[in-house]
C-alpha cells in the first residue's frame, strides 16, 4: 500500500514539476507572442488600407 502512495505521489509531483515549466513559457507566449501577431495583422491592414484609399474612386450608376 505504502509503494502505491509513494508511486502516485511520484506521478503527481512530475506533473506538477512539468506543468510549473511549461506555464511560464504559455505566459510568455500570451503576452509577448499574441502581440507580435496582432502587430503584423495591423500592419497589414495599414498597408490594405493605404492601397485602397490611394485608388480613385469608381464609378457608380443609378
Amino acid at each position: 500500500m505504502r509503494r502505491r502512495v509513494d508511486a502516485i505521489l511520484g506521478i503527481v509531483g512530475r506533473t506538477f514539476i512539468t506543468a510549473g515549466l511549461l506555464l511560464p513559457g504559455f505566459v510568455a507566449y500570451q503576452l509577448w507572442g499574441t502581440g507580435l501577431e496582432q502587430s503584423r495583422a495591423q500592419s497589414g491592414l495599414r498597408d490594405e488600407f493605404t492601397t485602397l484609399i490611394a485608388l480613385p474612386p469608381t464609378p457608380t450608376t443609378p
